[in-house]
């Protein structure tokens, strides 16, 4: 803990501990790279100037020093004229540098994906900052892929999407949870599905943007909404005829608020399109595993074979499952039966 800030040369921070000072020279570090003037160095600013003092006269370290000091933050005995206002109950001023760097705004870039029929391409605008829902993942690529391959293979009259009508999906009623960048429920909606994508409130400006500029890809329908897991799902009512996820399963916190939000938008015809990549890294496995206990209680599982995927968008650790929701049978007694059993 008592070892100096090494990010780079001329870092102002140099005689604070390496963990008081992190956050803000890392700032200096960006916008250095940012602006071309100088690159990270392990050599302490510090120790540099020192060494340099020593081979120099007295009057040369004096002046050294003295330049040093004015480069320094003001140390926390300031005179009180001189000290900042307070900001905490106690009164003490808060050194300057303890104050935060300003925030940084995200960073925007895009990817495209071609249409698998070559119809056009998808524009998705994706964010340095913002979660895990600002990004691509392979596990969306892989199943908008395998939407649009099902119907390609639908429309030329044949049978390999896994016994269900997956390919199916022209003027049905489509949900997608997590949506992110909003890349499955697009690919849906240009194959002809009226399609609501959600998420979080702070993914919405995001799921807008990226439904704007493909708007021109789209013979359905598409619109973003905000769907908290757990929460009512009375707005998203009746039941979609498909409800569609993306690697959703990141938390085991929120295993359950998913499975009790999948009970209440699913009916009995809905089909849930659950598209994955395994991860055995940490705690993974075993949310994993707890997952699909969770969803076995109320759904029936079929997984989709690997050679039914996208013969490009593939790979042996993403998985996709087709789940509809188990048909409780409930026996009731005729009354004729009623007085056998009386």
């Amino acid at each position: 803990m008592k070892q100096l800030c090494r990010f780079f040369p001329n870092c102002p921070h140099s005689w604070l501990p390496r963990h008081f000072c992190r956050r803000r020279c890392y700032s200096h570090v960006v916008r250095l790279f940012l602006s071309g003037e100088t690159r990270p160095s392990r050599t302490n600013s510090r120790s540099q100037g020192l060494e340099e003092s020593l081979s120099a006269d007295p009057s040369e370290r004096r002046r050294a020093a003295a330049s040093r000091k004015e480069r320094l933050p003001g140390p926390p005995f300031l005179a009180a004229s001189q000290r900042a206002p307070p900001e905490n109950k106690a009164g003490l001023a808060r050194p300057s540098f303890m104050s935060p760097p300003p925030p940084q705004p995200p960073v925007f870039f895009e990817r495209e994906l071609p249409r698998r029929d070559g119809s056009g391409i998808l524009r998705l605008t994706q964010r340095s900052a913002g979660g895990t829902g600002s990004v691509v993942w392979d596990a969306a690529l892989v199943l908008a892929r395998f939407l649009e391959k099902s119907a390609a293979q639908t429309g030329q009259g044949t049978e390999q999407s896994g016994g269900s009508p997956v390919g199916l999906l022209r003027h049905k009623a489509a949900l997608e949870l997590g949506a992110g960048t909003g890349l499955v429920g697009l690919v849906a909606a240009s194959l002809g599905a009226n399609v609501t994508v959600t998420d979080l409130e702070e993914v919405q400006d995001l799921l807008k943007v990226n439904i704007e500029n493909n708007q021109h890809l789209v013979s359905g329908s598409i619109q973003a909404k905000v769907l908290k897991w757990g929460e009512d799902v009375t707005d998203f009512l009746p039941a979609p005829d498909f409800i569609l996820m993306a690697d959703c399963i990141y938390y085991e916190e929120s295993l359950e608020p998913l499975v009790k939000t999948l009970r209440d938008l699913a009916g009995l015809d809905t089909f849930i399109l659950c598209c994955y990549e395994e991860r055995t890294v940490g705690q993974n496995p075993e949310v994993e595993k707890k997952y699909f206990e969770l969803l076995q209680r109320d759904f029936e599982l079929q997984k989709v074979p690997l050679g039914e995927h996208d013969e490009e968008y593939r790979s042996e650790d993403i998985h996709i499952f087709i789940m509809q929701k188990k048909k409780m049978f409930q026996v009731t007694l005729r009354p004729e039966d009623e007085k056998v059993k009386a």
